[in-house]
C-alpha cells in the first residue's frame, strides 16, 4: 500500500475497512464500540458468582460509609480531561470512567490511570542490509497515542515496549527489501509504507500511530562488488589511494609491454626485476601509533582498541582511545575486555597507516576481521589520520 500521493502527505491515514455486511461505511466510533462488546463483562454468571460479588460490594461499600470521612479521599479520584480510569471489579472490567470526579469501591475496585495524549520515543538505530549490499544505521522517531484504554490494558501488558519492537521490526523486514539509493531518495514514502503497516498491529492493541519518521541514514559498509568510483554516490568519498594504485598498473603494463617487444627484437637484453615492497618493522609501526594518541583524539574517538597482528612478526597491542590522557602499549587490554578486537597482516597494517587502504575497504574485501560494534571499527578513521607519514 502507498501513501505517497501529495495531496495525502497533510491528512489522516485512514484504515478503516471500506467494506461491510450492510454495504455501508463504519465510523471509527462504531467499529470501537464492536470491540469492546467482546470485552465487557459477561451477563452470564452464575449464582454463586453473583451472590459473592454483591456480597463483596455490599461489605466494600458498608465500610466506605462507617469510615466517612476518612474513606472519601480513598473513594473519590480526579481524572484529567487528558486521562480515563480503567477499572476491574472483582477481577471483572468495568465501563470506562473519566474525565472528573470518579467513585471506587475500596477493597474490590483495582483502576489504572491511562494518559491519552500523544507520546514518543526512539527507535535505536539498527544495522540492515539493502539488496545492492549496502549495510546501513538507521534509526526512527515514532509518535504514538491511546485510541481504547479498555483493549490496551486486555491485550498489552507493556504498550510501550510492544510498539518500539513493532516498528523497528516492521522498519528492518521493509528496508532490507529496498537499495540504499531508494531508501536514500524515498525516505517519506518508506515512512509511511512502516507506519500503516504498524498500524494493522497495534490496532488490535488499542493504539494508533500518529506520525513515524525515519532518521538519518548512515553508510557502514559500501557495496564491495562497486568500484571506487562509484562510492561517492553512496556517500563514501573516493580515497586518492585507489586512483595511485591504477597509475601503478598502468606503469606495470607498459613496462611488461617493453620487456615483451625488447626479447622479440633481441635489442635489449635487460630485465625489469619485480620490486616488493619493503615491509617496515613492527617496532617502528608500533612507535608511530602511540606518537598519534593524545587526549583530543581520546574525546573524539572514544573507543579501546586491539591489534592482533600476524605475518612476519607477530605483536598483540592496544590502543585506549577512551580513557583520558590515552594509552598505547603492547599485550592485552588490562581493564577487561576492549570495545573492538583488530586482526589483520603486518602488510595490511602498513598499508592502513600509509592511508593506500581504507578500514572499510579493508573489512569488505576480508582483509580486515573485526570483533565488536562495526560502528565503533570505523572510527579507526580518525586515528589513521592523526599518524605521521609511513615511507
Amino acid at each position: 500500500m502507498k501513501y505517497t500521493r501529495l495531496n495525502q502527505l497533510n491528512q489522516p491515514l485512514d484504515f478503516r475497512s471500506k467494506f461491510t455486511y450492510n454495504g455501508q461505511k463504519k465510523s471509527f466510533d462504531e467499529i470501537v464500540y464492536e470491540t469492546l462488546n467482546s470485552y465487557e463483562v459477561s451477563s452470564s454468571q452464575s449464582k454463586i458468582d453473583i451472590i459473592i460479588s454483591a456480597s463483596l460490594t455490599c461489605l466494600s461499600f458498608l465500610l466506605f460509609v462507617c469510615t466517612l470521612p476518612v474513606s472519601a479521599y480513598f473513594a473519590f479520584k480526579l481524572i484529567h480531561q487528558y486521562e480515563r480510569m480503567v477499572v476491574y471489579r472483582n477481577g471483572r472490567l468495568r465501563p470506562l470512567k473519566g474525565p472528573g470526579i470518579v467513585f471506587i469501591l475500596p477493597c474490590v475496585d483495582k483502576y489504572w490511570r491511562v494518559d491519552m495524549r500523544t507520546k514518543a520515543f526512539h527507535v535505536p538505530p539498527t544495522n540492515i542490509r539493502t539488496t545492492d549490499g549496502c549495510i546501513i544505521s538507521v534509526g526512527a522517531i515514532v509518535h504514538f497515542r491511546v485510541r481504547n484504554p479498555l483493549q490496551m490494558t486486555l491485550t498489552s501488558q507493556n504498550v510501550n515496549q510492544a510498539v518500539r519492537d513493532a516498528s523497528k521490526a516492521s522498519m528492518a523486514n521493509l528496508l532490507s527489501k529496498r537499495s540504499f539509493h531508494d531508501i536514500k531518495t524515498k525516505k517519506l514514502e518508506y515512512s509511511l509504507d512502516i507506519q500503516a503497516e504498524v498500524n494493522l498491529q497495534t490496532h488490535e492493541w488499542g493504539v494508533e500511530l500518529d506520525r513515524m519518521e525515519l532518521s538519518e541514514l548512515t553508510l557502514i559498509v559500501a557495496p564491495p562488488e562497486k568500484h571506487s568510483m562509484f562510492m561517492p554516490m553512496y556517500g563514501v568519498p573516493q580515497t586518492p589511494s585507489m586512483s595511485t594504485l591504477g597509475q601503478l598498473v598502468q606503469v606495470g603494463q607498459q613496462l611488461l609491454q617493453q620487456n615483451f617487444a625488447a626479447q622479440d627484437n633481441n635489442e635489449n637484453k635487460a630485465t625489469f626485476p619485480v620490486l616488493e615492497p619493503s615491509v617496515i618493522s613492527m617496532d617502528c609501526l608500533f612507535q608511530q601509533v602511540c606518537t598519534a594518541v593524545n587526549e583530543k583524539l581520546v574525546e573524539e574517538v572514544g573507543v579501546i582498541y586491539e591489534f592482533n597482528i600476524s605475518g612476519p612478526e607477530s605483536w598483540l597491542f592496544y590502543v585506549d582511545l577512551k580513557n583520558k590522557p590515552g594509552r598505547c602499549a603492547k599485550g592485552q587490554f588490562p581493564g577487561g575486555e576492549p570495545d573492538v578486537k583488530i586482526s589483520l597482516t603486518q602488510k595490511d597494517l602498513q598499508l592502513l597507516m600509509s592511508q593506500e587502504l581504507t578500514p572499510y575497504n579493508a573489512y569488505a574485501s576480508n582483509k580486515l576481521h573485526i570483533s565488536g560494534k562495526l560502528e565503533l571499527a570505523m572510527k579507526l578513521d580518525r586515528l589513521l589520520d592523526c599518524l605521521p607519514s609511513v615511507v
